[in-house]
């Protein structure tokens, strides 16, 4: 899935997908600012992309199929790749994910509902 960068999407030939990367350190933990000043005395990941979301897949739009559907088919098309991971999932129970990202300090979390297309530019759990 080689592509061109087009802000937070890659575009490549069969699909465009929403994604996060960068580089991670030894708690997981993304290090943007290794990207352009690396911390030699510290443990890193090489580059990853992590890919969260599936919007275009040979040219047809994914957004109204529900999350779970769009879900299934970009872990299809990462399965087996270097370095291009879907982002990890957690629980269904909201406030058991909640106790998890406060415990393991991971610095976002987004919630969306499985049932429920994408809608362009909406960040308030639409």
């Amino acid at each position: 899935m080689s592509g061109r960068r087009r802000g937070g999407r890659t575009a490549g030939p069969n699909a465009r997908t929403r994604w996060r990367g960068g580089i991670f350190d030894r708690q997981l933990r993304s290090r943007f600012d290794w990207l352009r000043d690396p911390d030699p005395a510290e443990v890193a990941t090489p580059p990853l992309l992590m890919v969260f979301d599936l919007l275009y897949r040979a040219g047809r739009d994914q957004t109204k199929r529900p999350l779970r559907e769009r879900r299934a088919r970009l872990e299809e098309i990462v399965a087996g790749a270097e370095r291009i991971f879907p982002v990890r999932r957690l629980t269904s129970d909201g406030l058991v994910a909640w106790d998890e990202v406060l415990r393991a300090g991971f610095e976002d979390y987004v919630a969306k509902e499985e049932a429920a297309p994408t809608r362009a530019g909406r960040h308030d759990g639409g």
